[in-house]
């Protein structure tokens, strides 16, 4: 059964008069048909409605930023496994195939279609820090942030993927920096297994594509890249030996495995 999520508290956050309609929609979506089976085309076509009441091109973006205000609020407390994400990210996704142009606005202006969700890659970099790089956090917050790292994961695609610097300072985080076990490794470790999982060949060939190590060469670029992957694929396989020292949990354990199984894999398809 899926675990109960008490939307209200999303309610409380969002308070505009705009917020509360957006709220409104996804809620009556999200629990509809018991929870297990909405019908995250429906969803779009929803957001779309509300989004064709906005006539100027300010509305529009006023829409946009709160629409995306509205769904990470949902996204921090709706867990990987739970449908509702499931239905989340398929609505966005559904929003971004169906494409055209966002509301009433002027058809030749390019900025405002739904295929580049505008303003969505903006505000998840204003919310994305990693809540154990603070001197204080709780398990409540690392929860909530591996809600919101899976929720980005699934909507990286081969043609969407706005955002890739994301999972690469989570890789930094995890497989750069001196951890020796215990909760922020773990964290860390989860957050970054996730993303693998996820689109890790995407990650691996930005990882490739963007590493530049002070040469303007393309090749030495391209080489310092395959460096760094080889050594995070290190670093993991380190973790995996230390496993029983670290007390890695069973199911992270498996995750991180299945981590080092895709880099390798990743490897020898290069």
């Amino acid at each position: 059964m899926a675990q109960e999520i008490n939307l209200e508290t999303v309610a409380e956050q969002n308070t505009t008069e705009s917020q509360r309609e957006i709220f409104d929609v996804v809620q009556k979506h999200l629990q509809s048909a018991g929870n297990a089976h909405q019908d995250p085309s429906a969803l779009a076509a929803a957001i779309q409605q509300l989004a064709a009441s906005r006539s100027s091109r300010d509305a529009m973006s006023g829409f946009l930023w709160d629409l995306w205000m509205v769904i990470v609020d949902l996204a921090y407390i709706i867990p990987p496994d739970h449908p509702w994400q499931d239905t989340l990210t398929c609505a966005i996704q559904t929003l971004r195939q169906t494409g055209g142009h966002i509301g009433d606005t002027d058809q030749s202006d390019d900025t405002l279609l739904w295929e580049g969700l505008p303003h969505l890659a903006d505000y998840l970099l204003d919310k994305w820090l990693d809540p154990t790089e603070l001197d204080e956090w709780t398990t409540q917050d690392v929860a909530a942030w591996r809600n919101l790292n899976s929720f980005a994961a699934r909507l990286t695609t081969e043609d969407f993927s706005p955002w890739l610097n994301f999972p690469a300072w989570q890789l930094q985080g995890a497989l750069d920096e001196p951890l020796d076990g215990g909760p922020v490794l773990e964290a860390r470790l989860w957050v970054v297994t996730e993303w693998v999982a996820r689109c890790g060949d995407l990650v691996f060939r930005d990882a490739i594509s963007s590493e530049n190590d002070g040469d303007a060469a393309g090749e030495q670029t391209a080489e310092g890249g395959r460096d760094r992957l080889r050594r995070w694929k290190e670093r993991l396989s380190e973790v995996l030996r230390d496993k029983e020292r670290s007390g890695l949990d069973a199911l992270l354990v498996e995750r991180v495995e299945q981590a080092v199984r895709e880099m390798e894999e990743f490897e020898s398809e290069e």
